[in-house]
C-alpha cells in the first residue's frame, strides 16, 4: 500500500496531537536534560552497573527474567540481543524501560539533513519484495530464468 504525501501528513498531525506537544522536540530535551555521565555510559555497562547494585546475580535475574543466564550475559556484554530481552531483564530489576533517541542537534537541523538529498517521496513507497523465480523446481536468479526463457522463445542466451 503506497501512502502519498497528504496521508503521511495527515498521520504525523494526528499522531503529534494525540501526544500533546511535539514528540521530537520533547526527546530532544529530554536527551539535553540527561546527564552527561549517563549519556557516555554504554548501555551494557549501566545495566550491569544496576544489577550489581541490586545484588543480582545473572543467575537470579535471569529466573525472575524468565530468560537464561546466557541471555542476561549476552546483555551484560553488549552483544545484539532483542529489545525484549532487554525489555524483560529490567523489568525484573524493578525499572521499565524507554528508548531515548538524543540528538546534539535541533528540530530543523534534523528535518534539514534528512531532506538533503531524499527523492521526492522515496520514503512513502513500500520496498518491492524480491521476485522469487522457480525453474524445473529450484529457486534461481533473475538472469537465469530470463537466460532460460530466451533459450525457450529460440532467442538464445
Amino acid at each position: 500500500m503506497e501512502t502519498n504525501g497528504e496521508d503521511v501528513a495527515a498521520i504525523l498531525e494526528s499522531v503529534k496531537c494525540s501526544m500533546g506537544p511535539e514528540p521530537v522536540e520533547l526527546l530532544l530535551e529530554a536527551g539535553e536534560t540527561t546527564p552527561v555521565e549517563l549519556r557516555s555510559w554504554p548501555s551494557e555497562r549501566m545495566f550491569q552497573y544496576l544489577r550489581c547494585r541490586l545484588r543480582f546475580t545473572q543467575l537470579e535475574l535471569a529466573q525472575k527474567a524468565g530468560l537464561t543466564q546466557s541471555q542476561v550475559s549476552r546483555v551484560e556484554s553488549g552483544a545484539d540481543c532483542l529489545l525484549s530481552t532487554w525489555t524483560k531483564v529490567y523489568a525484573a530489576m524493578g525499572f521499565e524501560l524507554h528508548l531515548l533517541p538524543t540528538s546534539a542537534m535541533g528540530l530543523e537541523e534534523l528535518e534539514k539533513r534528512a531532506e538533503m538529498g531524499r527523492p521526492q517521496g522515496h520514503w512513502l513507497r513500500q520496498r518491492a519484495r524480491p521476485r522469487r523465480l522457480w525453474l524445473n523446481g529450484r529457486m534461481v536468479s533473475t538472469a537465469e530464468w530470463k537466460a532460460e526463457r530466451s533459450e525457450d522463445r529460440g532467442l538464445g542466451g
